[in-house]
Parts: C-alpha cells; structure tokens; sequence
C-alpha cells in the first residue's frame, strides 16, 4: 500500500490511541443531569437519542493542557453540529479550527454555541454504514465540550459573555447571540458526543412540504397569467354582458 494509505489505515485502527480515551453511553437523564448549568435550558425539540461520554486518562496529553488552562482560567460549555463523516476524527482529535476556515464569517476559531438548537441547525446527517443498527438508518452528531476561557483567545457573544461561575469572558459584539469562538483548539475539550437517529421520515415530510408549497405557487401564477390575458379578458367581457 502506499504510504499515505498506510498512515490513513494507522490513523483508522491504531488500538494506542484509544487507550487514552474511553467512550461510553449514558441515559438521557445523566447527560442532563450532569449538564444541568447549561442543558437544562435547551427546548427538548433537540433532545437527543443517545449520548456517548467522552472521558481522557492521564496518558492523554491534550487532555493535561486542558485541564491547566480550565482551572486557570474557568470554563464554559458549548455545542457545535458538523457533518457525519467528521466525528471519526473529531473523537480522536478534538475539534480543529483550521477546518472550515475559508467559511469562517468571524473570524479564524472553532465555533459552538450555548444553544443547542443552534448548534441543531448545522448538524448534516448521513448513512449509517451497519445494518440493524440501535442508531438507525440515518445518524447525525453533535458535540456538547467544555471551553476554557482564556483570555483574548475565547470569543463570546455580548449576551452570553460570562459563565455560571461569574468568570467574565471576551465579548464580542459582531458574534451572534450564543455564540463562542476559540482559536485555539488547545480550549475546547469534546465531553459529550449527542447522536441523532433515523432522519429519513423528517427530511422526507419536509421535502413534501417544499414540493406542495412549490406547486400551489406554480399554480398561482398560471392563475394569475390567464386572468391578465386577452382571451381571458374577452370570456369575462362577454360574460359580464350576457
């Protein structure tokens, strides 16, 4: 195999690295009681079906400079909703701010949101690869993580520029309301992965009532055409003086 393939399979199957994380489903009703400062808050609309708990060792190293810059500086939480096929390697990685930077519209940084149904609007679903699968046929992820608010470094909006503990955070008032930037990933650590299962029957009801809405203002318009034209005129003309 060629060596960039080999690195990619490494990248895929390496058993190292996941002995420096451990994954593990959690009930709904822990995730929000563990997240109550924040979660609590959210409309169940956007509740999600399972929960993975996303928990480091101490051989973790990004996780040692976490934690150094959260007690130094105190933490908030956000969430942010990317497409499927980048949770392989946002679990092994954590997020990165260097994706997605040519669509940034504030500025370089990982963005989440203290609103999860924000963060709802950018999750993309896509296909589940196993059968039979508690996930369904259809899956789509969010990250719920902890962001150390370093100064200068984390970004938030004017509404939301302090945490529950009163530590006060960078405002910035061009950010819309909820949002947080870090641009550095070293301050945002993944906890919490929500997983969202079988989005075939909504996008389906949504596409119908897309292609209804269309129809009927198609036929508006033809409507509307045919009474604005001559022959249509003339029928009213004459029927008006019979």
């Amino acid at each position: 195999m060629p060596l960039q393939a080999l690195h990619l399979l490494s990248f895929i199957v390496d058993t190292e690295y996941y002995e420096e994380i451990k994954l593990t489903q959690i009930p709904l009703n822990q995730y929000m009681r563990e997240t109550a400062g924040i979660d609590s808050k959210q409309s169940q609309s956007s509740n999600p079906n399972h929960v993975i708990k996303v928990e480091y060792t101490d051989e973790n190293h990004a996780n040692k400079i976490f934690q150094k810059l959260k007690d130094e500086y105190g933490c908030v939480m956000g969430f942010h909703g990317s497409p499927l096929e980048n949770f392989h390697s946002i679990v092994r990685n954590g997020l990165d701010h260097t994706y997605g930077k040519e669509t940034s519209l504030f500025g370089d940084g990982i963005y989440l949101s203290s609103d999860r149904d924000v963060a709802f609007s950018f999750l993309k679903p896509g296909p589940n690869c196993y059968t039979h699968s508690l996930y369904g046929e259809r899956m789509g992820c969010i990250v719920c993580a902890e962001v150390a608010c370093k100064s200068k470094i984390v970004r938030q909006s004017k509404e939301g520029s302090s945490n529950a503990s009163g530590i006060a955070i960078d405002a910035d008032n061009s950010l819309p309301k909820g949002y947080i930037v870090s641009e550095e990933n070293e301050c945002v650590q993944v906890k919490y992965i929500l997983i969202y299962n079988n989005f075939t029957v909504p996008t389906k009801s949504k596409s119908k009532v897309c292609v209804t809405i269309a129809l009927l203002y198609i036929f508006f318009l033809i409507a509307l055409w045919l009474m604005k034209s001559m022959p249509m005129k003339r029928l009213m003309m004459l029927s008006y003086h019979s």
